[in-house]
């Protein structure tokens, strides 16, 4: 399974149980990456209802296959480390307030491109892809 994230400066991932930012450039660079099925949760439906594959689901951890990629904005992954083999890391590339954050080991992935990119509120994100 694929996983896309976004991450702070210090790996937060929520704040308050809602999202610490949106940028519609990264959601247009996941559109184009993930041309096939995406899933997500009901949360995250609004950011990706462009996408012409949307799959919502209560549990996209559970119900994706190994081709597929999540969205996993607000999900914890440490549960599913053994089924995601590719992990595509956004970088806001600032320090919001978080009381949720990252927690897959990234020891166990290789980085194998990173790339900076200009988004809509954001001067600079980074995109990082891991492999297993």
């Amino acid at each position: 399974m694929k996983v896309i994230i976004c991450v702070d400066n210090e790996m937060g991932i929520a704040f308050n149980h809602r999202r610490q930012s949106r940028d519609r450039i990264l959601i247009e660079d996941v559109i184009k990456m993930t041309e096939k099925a995406l899933f997500c949760a009901p949360y995250s439906k609004t950011l990706l209802e462009e996408h012409p594959h949307l799959i919502v689901s209560e549990t996209p951890l559970d119900d994706a296959m190994e081709e597929n990629y999540v969205f996993a904005e607000m999900l914890s992954l440490s549960a599913y480390a053994e089924k995601i083999d590719t992990l595509v890391l956004y970088r806001w590339n600032r320090t919001y307030p978080s009381d949720k954050t990252f927690d897959l080991d990234l020891s166990h992935f290789t980085l194998i491109s990173s790339e900076n990119f200009v988004g809509y509120s954001h001067e600079k994100i980074t995109k990082e892809v891991y492999v297993k």
